[in-house]
């Protein structure tokens, strides 16, 4: 999983990791730092919640949560899209993952929504190939 805090490559201060840009090449820039640089990778994660919240299923590989339990559990996670999701931090390391909302699934009949599921964003499964495949259910109760 992502690190929750990085070391900006140009001044060399530790920030959150809501607080850096991914610019070309891997290099890692704090905001502060950033301006004049194009970005190609933006994370602005508005959410963070702790594993502890959620159940995890080794055997399908999904944490599973019911929204009630989490209150506001998603939103914009890049300061230039409208991509939604939000950050997972490792109770066991601290370190986060972006996941992203791929499926809003409807309740047969009255159309109301049964769970959303999210996957991790690219850039997490780069920083750490063991998340591929992993999934986030949160149910509607």
């Amino acid at each position: 999983m992502a690190k929750m805090f990085y070391t900006c490559d140009k001044c060399g201060e530790r920030h959150h990791a809501r607080n850096i840009q991914i610019v070309e090449g891997d290099r890692e820039i704090c905001d502060r730092c950033a301006n004049g640089e194009w970005v190609a990778f933006q994370s602005r994660v508005e959410v963070v919640h702790s594993t502890n919240r959620f159940l995890w299923d080794s055997t399908t590989r999904k944490f599973i949560a019911e929204a009630s339990d989490l209150g506001v559990f998603y939103g914009r996670i890049y300061a230039d899209a409208l991509d939604v999701g939000f950050a997972l931090e490792s109770v066991k390391t601290g370190e986060i993952a972006v996941f992203y909302l791929v499926e809003t699934k409807r309740q047969e009949g009255c159309g109301g929504v049964a769970f959303w599921r999210f996957v991790p964003t690219y850039d997490a499964i780069r920083r750490c190939p063991r998340i591929d495949g992993v999934e986030v259910i949160i149910f509607n109760d």
